[in-house]
């Protein structure tokens, strides 16, 4: 991501209608928020859920009423929210979420490997990290690991880990 940071309030597009619709909107931060609090903090604008589309299984990733999946949304992620009414919703420092212990901190982690690929005729380029920690599994841990996302590009360059349960991964995180 290229730009400015952001850091204090930032109000969301206008959500267009109200009555139980869906509208796509992104985390505007360079840190991750907790949906549970962007989501008590405007809790006349939106529903307390969310979803996120996973495009490695089809389906869409969702969380409600403090349940479900991770409430840590990512840096520039895109996820839909219902709407109760129209307006706009505060994003704030206070959903911010900046921490040494949990998974979305960006560091270079000990017991790491990492891979870098080059290639076609256009340079595509891709990258693969594989962690080794204590508590992960061989299975996708959705709270430590990254699915892989494909290029919209059918001859572009990528790699990927798969763990056992076959999940493609960009960051696989395996017991020590």
């Amino acid at each position: 991501m290229t730009g400015e940071l952001i850091t204090g309030d930032v109000f969301s597009p206008a959500l267009s209608t109200g009555g139980l619709n869906y509208e796509l909107i992104s985390n505007p931060y360079v840190s991750a928020i907790d949906f549970d609090a962007l989501a008590s903090e405007n809790i006349l604008l939106v529903e307390d859920g969310y979803w996120i589309w996973n495009p490695s299984a089809g389906n869409y990733v969702t969380r409600a009423a403090g349940t479900g999946a991770s409430p840590y949304i990512q840096v520039g992620q895109g996820f839909f929210v219902q709407t109760k009414a129209t307006g706009s919703f505060v994003f704030s420092n206070a959903q911010r979420l900046h921490s040494d212990t949990t998974s979305f901190l960006k560091e270079q982690p000990l017991n790491v490997l990492s891979a870098k690929v080059e290639g076609g005729e256009t340079g595509f380029r891709d990258e693969l990290y594989i962690r080794f920690a204590e508590g992960a599994t061989a299975n996708y841990d959705e709270e430590i690991e990254a699915v892989k996302w494909y290029s919209m590009h059918d001859d572009a360059t990528m790699i990927y880990s798969v763990a056992e349960d076959e999940t493609e991964l960009a960051i696989n995180v395996l017991p020590l």
